[in-house]
């Protein structure tokens, strides 16, 4: 089928993805915008699996671009630089139920004590975190060390698990060293 949605219909597809199929698409397309070598997915990735097994996470994947291909490693789920504004798109319509994730937070809604799970509060926080995550990482380099540079030794390893850019910059030998 086509990956054309309307706007309205994108938007009540994402907001039919569980908060971890949410949180899920969010990264992927994140990723696949902030880094070229992350437009392709394999297929027999088990997240990026369950994740097209969902009626909603497969149409907005196809609403974003991407394309299932054969390659000599496996079939991938892959999307081309010409679908760039079809990902950005889909960027900002996760952006806009960042506001329902942090609603869904202080609701407590997903908490154990009202039969939910606990998990579901942590992935509907998550996705709002990633939703920001980009501007941090937008920074100037320098800037961001200096920033960076005032966060203790566990919020430094806590920061290299968010993504491999922030893996990277958390690594720098500028904010390690001064601790020795």
């Amino acid at each position: 089928g086509s990956g054309t949605l309307s706007d309205d219909e994108l938007s009540a597809c994402i907001a039919s993805l569980s908060p971890t199929h949410r949180c899920l698409a969010r990264r992927y397309i994140r990723n696949a915008i902030s880094d070229e070598q992350r437009r392709s997915i394999r297929a027999s990735n088990s997240n990026c699996a369950a994740l097209m097994k969902d009626t909603a996470g497969a149409r907005v994947f196809l609403a974003a671009g991407f394309r299932r291909e054969d390659s000599p490693s496996g079939a991938l789920l892959a999307v081309g630089a010409a679908s760039l504004l079809s990902l950005e798109r889909c960027a900002r319509a996760f952006d806009a139920h960042g506001a329902d994730a942090v609603k869904e937070v202080d609701n407590g809604e997903g908490s154990t004590a009202n039969g939910g799970g606990g998990s579901e509060k942590v992935m509907a926080a998550t996705a709002t975190v990633a939703a920001t995550s980009v501007a941090l990482l937008s920074l100037a380099d320098e800037l961001l060390l200096r920033v960076l540079s005032l966060l203790g030794a566990s919020d430094l390893i806590a920061l290299q698990r968010v993504c491999r850019a922030a893996f990277s910059l958390g690594r720098s030998a500028c904010l390690w060293l001064p601790r020795c």
